[in-house]
């Protein structure tokens, strides 16, 4: 028998205040705004940058692009369905495996019950924040195998290595990963991005976002229509613009 008495609050961005010297690795300097950098000189008294070239060969990923259908717009209703698509897409053009992130478990969970995905429950596997550590260091062992779906949480956008060691998959253009929301940050998204094409190996990247999403960053109802030109740039500019304004 015992009581939980919640007594004090703890914060990971107050470690390093702590420390004499703050030295820190990242794949994501570029992509920081100018309150984030300015806030790691002000707060945490980052001075000195040095940008490095990868020590593995230049990345293989194919750029996405809105005229191969690598960004898709849908409404709010058909956004399972059009990630379905998506998904059964990939595997038409030959034997992959797929990442798709979701913003929220809920959206998973909707995903991985659709009656749509019932005959690919085999093949799919979840990965959120209540897996165990040993159901996750398997799923990320056998998420880059060919045939394989994975569904994960956007947490695991960052720091989470799928090395590919599937020659099919690789022959096929290596693990394809569905982002199926946008990130406010540019830098959230560039990890996720980074979930394939992992130390020079080929892979892919698509887009599919509901447009009712879009509304939060200044677009009106109805606005972004599915084949809208230069749609993932425009959603870009405003997506930039609010995450600034947004910054605390």
């Amino acid at each position: 028998v015992g009581i939980n008495v919640r007594c004090g609050s703890f914060s990971y961005a107050e470690i390093p205040k702590r420390y004499a010297s703050i030295l820190g690795v990242t794949g994501t300097l570029e992509t920081l705004c100018d309150a984030e950098k300015d806030l790691l000189e002000s707060a945490y008294g980052i001075k000195c940058q040095t940008m490095m070239p990868s020590a593995y060969p230049t990345k293989q990923r194919v750029e996405f692009t809105d005229d191969k259908g690598d960004v898709q717009i849908c409404t709010k209703s058909n956004h399972l369905d059009t990630i379905a698509m998506e998904v059964e897409l990939r595997f038409q053009q030959g034997d992959c495996a797929v990442l798709v992130f979701f913003e929220t478990y809920k959206e998973l969970q909707a995903f991985y019950n659709m009656p749509r995905m019932s005959h690919h429950k085999k093949t799919m596997r979840i990965m959120c924040e209540a897996t165990s550590a040993d159901d996750k260091a398997s799923i990320v062992q056998t998420a880059p195998t060919a045939g394989k779906i994975t569904l994960l949480t956007r947490e695991f956008g960052r720091g989470t290595d799928f090395k590919c060691y599937d020659t099919t998959v690789k022959k096929n253009g290596g693990v394809h990963v569905i982002q199926t929301f946008v990130s406010d940050s540019i830098s959230e998204q560039t990890q996720i991005m980074g979930r394939t094409a992992r130390q020079g190996d080929p892979g892919s990247f698509s887009f599919v976002v509901p447009d009712t999403y879009l509304e939060r960053y200044g677009f009106k109802p109805g606005e972004i229509a599915p084949h809208t030109p230069n749609v993932y740039a425009l959603i870009d500019k405003k997506r930039r613009t609010y995450y600034e304004r947004e910054f605390p």
